[in-house]
């Protein structure tokens, strides 16, 4: 399965417009040389159904995977910007979530940009 998108090379200029598989995004999300923004319309986070958003990926970690005919991406958000799907706890909390989308979702794309700084790891931004 594959998903629409565009890439840049360092200019905001499009150089590549074509689907991208899974590994293709992958491979260039590995050793952080670019990041990807997801846009989608419908998906659900931990089960409770959410609309019209985008997803910042910075690495290899965060790409979309296959599950049971779905793509999922396992990304972190703060509790206090999931709403209903937060659950209970401290709304500072960084809380690991999967988001899980319909690869027949008619608003579906990636971007991908190359990186010239490499973002911080996870332990650095939990404090």
């Amino acid at each position: 399965m594959n998903i629409k998108g565009i890439r840049s090379e360092g200019t905001w200029d499009v150089t590549e417009e074509r689907e991208y598989s899974l590994d293709e995004i992958r491979e260039l999300l590995k050793g952080g040389k670019h990041s990807a923004f997801l846009v989608v319309m419908k998906y659900t986070i931990n089960g409770t159904p959410c609309f019209g958003s985008g997803f910042t990926l910075w690495d290899e970690m965060h790409a979309p995977v296959l599950r049971d005919g779905k793509f999922v991406v396992s990304t972190y958000y703060r509790r206090a910007e999931l709403g209903p799907a937060g659950g209970v706890g401290d709304p500072s909390d960084i809380i690991p979530v999967e988001v899980v989308i319909d690869p027949n979702e008619p608003i579906l794309f990636i971007s991908f940009n190359r990186v010239h700084v490499a973002p911080l790891p996870y332990e650095d931004i939990k404090s």
